[in-house]
């Protein structure tokens, strides 16, 4: 898995603890992971940059979580140009997210655990996983929710984000409209 592939470096966190080591990613990697973190996976878990050969689990978590879910050319347009991670569990993917930075602000494209395994602070470990990633880099970070995914939403608020407006209409699909959220999250 790990080992083959660019010379950028990356980290992994270890099941149960915040430990790091040094190895290599693969191509799809675009940015190096940072050096600690303060999430804490269960065991059996690992966080791993996202691959091409993934995007047929991502498709199927999303669309059990979503209903404006994202498709596969999105999925593979956002892991060549955004950060991408994982939730591994013995080659099962149980969870992801996707986010980019512009200088010193980013953005949370998309984050989803498997619905079997919502509950167990897996969407938790994503979010406490990105933040670190750009914690020394980046002064804000955004991203949109649905107004009715309440669960999401009460993460966020749960992590210190805060909302900084409104979209109308944002989220369009099967012949309805929902509006988002934007909250916006501000390192120190």
């Amino acid at each position: 898995m790990w080992g083959s592939g660019d010379s950028h470096s990356w980290s992994r966190c270890h099941a149960g603890s915040a430990r790091f080591e040094k190895g290599r990613v693969d191509a799809y990697s675009i940015s190096v992971f940072a050096t600690s973190s303060t999430v804490s996976l269960p065991p059996g878990f690992e966080l791993r940059p996202v691959t091409v050969e993934d995007v047929q689990d991502l498709l199927a978590i999303e669309k059990d979580v979503s209903p404006f879910p994202w498709n596969a050319r999105r999925f593979g347009d956002s892991i060549k140009e955004h950060r991408g991670y994982v939730l591994d569990r013995t080659g099962r993917v149980d969870g992801f997210v996707f986010f980019h930075q512009v200088l010193d602000q980013a953005e949370l494209m998309n984050i989803a655990v498997r619905p079997d395994c919502q509950g167990k602070g897996l969407g938790a470990c994503l979010l406490q996983f990105c933040l670190d990633q750009i914690a020394n880099t980046v002064r804000r970070i955004y991203l949109e929710v649905r107004i009715s995914n309440f669960s999401a939403i009460a993460l966020y608020l749960k992590f210190g984000f805060q909302q900084v407006g409104e979209r109308r209409g944002y989220y369009v699909g099967h012949g309805q409209k929902e509006d988002a959220l934007v909250l916006a999250y501000d390192f120190q």
